[in-house]
């Protein structure tokens, strides 16, 4: 009795032999892509051979060649911050000078100045104050030490006492280049000196403020 042979993809399998009368064949094909399309014609004549066909597709290259799966794609995303601005508060204020004692000499306490640096530069600030006050005497501005109320305390300084006027502006903060984002208050002291000697025990004085 001949051998039966089946072809699996190139494999050469050996089966037992078949009887006429009855033949059980078990085959297992592992081919993952497709099932095998199998074929058991009945028997030609007193011949007691069978043929058993397998078609499975061919593999795309030599064993071993296929390209290894591809990784998950990777995406790449650009982020632009736009900063805000550079602000001061107030921008201007009428402030009451009060006599000191029965002197000459004329005061009161500097509005809080705040600056808010949201430009996200770190590009460093001054805030700055001007005035504008009666002929008789010389206004000035003592500023006092300026507070973070966020963003840090290291990155901002006091301004220094001195004159204001129209056209004469005094720093009361600043922030060296390399720092001073967040927000910062500052106050201080405002003082006329040389005032009138008679007359009301009150001035009035007009600051402007300024941040850049």
């Amino acid at each position: 009795m001949p051998w039966l042979r089946a072809l699996i993809g190139g494999a050469i399998v050996v089966g037992a032999t078949l009887a006429p009368a009855l033949v059980r064949t078990a085959v297992t094909t592992d081919v993952a892509t497709s099932a095998a399309d199998i074929s058991t014609p009945s028997p030609q004549g007193p011949s007691d051979e069978w043929a058993v066909t397998f078609s499975a597709p061919a593999p795309a290259g030599p064993i071993g060649s296929q390209s290894p799966p591809t990784r998950s794609g990777e995406a790449s995303m650009g982020l632009q911050v736009t900063g805000g601005p550079l602000s001061v508060t107030p921008a201007h204020a009428i402030l009451v000078l009060h006599r000191i004692g029965g002197g000459r000499n004329f005061d009161a306490a500097l509005p809080r100045v705040t600056v808010v640096d949201a430009r996200g530069t770190l590009a460093g600030w001054t805030a700055t104050v001007s005035g504008e006050a009666p002929l008789i005497g010389d206004l000035s501005v003592r500023p006092g030490t300026p507070v973070a109320l966020s963003g840090r305390q290291d990155e901002v300084g006091g301004g220094r006492p001195g004159r204001v006027g129209p056209h004469t502006a005094t720093p009361v903060a600043t922030a060296l280049a390399g720092g001073g984002g967040g927000e910062f208050a500052v106050g201080g002291t405002v003082v006329l000196s040389g005032g009138p000697a008679a007359g009301p025990d009150t001035i009035v004085v007009t600051l402007d403020f300024a941040a850049r």
